[in-house]
């Protein structure tokens, strides 16, 4: 009895999730990391001025170490849909926002303060966070300082 109108009804409500998250929200806590990146993920908020100083430098760190790395934001006010996007663009937001926080799932409390940006290792591990406003400098440096820790050179 319900068989036909689920055949129908998924694929849509799969299609309607694919629209509304689009390239800038990943769904679930955190994306697969197939090409095993470090991975970086910040909390901002609009009303938030070191965040705000802060977002052209991770963009910029973005954009010079995308082959080893991968940036995500996580709205600290839960900001949404149009809101989100109004946010993100006002503040020029490049990198993808995370459509769920990811800090419970590693284990990590909700920060207290802004900007916080925590580092994962290639396997998905919390390695480092990084307090404060950061610049190009301090990511690569805590950048550097997990690849040097897996071995690698920078």
């Amino acid at each position: 009895m319900f068989r036909k109108p689920f055949r129908i009804l998924a694929p849509l409500a799969l299609c309607a999730a694919l629209v509304a998250c689009g390239d800038k929200a990943p769904q679930g806590p955190l994306p697969e990391n197939p090409e095993n990146k470090v991975t970086f993920i910040n909390y901002w908020a609009e009303w938030c001025r070191p965040c705000r100083e802060e977002i052209p430098e991770l963009n910029n760190f973005q954009q010079a170490h995308g082959d080893q790395v991968r940036v995500f934001g996580v709205n600290f006010d839960g900001a949404k849909d149009a809101e989100l996007e109004r946010q993100e663009s006002l503040l020029g937001v490049a990198f993808a926002t995370l459509a769920v926080d990811p800090g419970p799932s590693l284990g990590l409390p909700r920060p207290t303060g802004l900007p916080i940006t925590i580092v994962l290792d290639r396997e998905g591990r919390v390695v480092q966070q990084l307090e404060g406003e950061q610049t190009l400098e301090t990511l690569e440096g805590a950048l550097y300082a997990v690849l040097e820790s897996e071995g690698q050179t920078p």
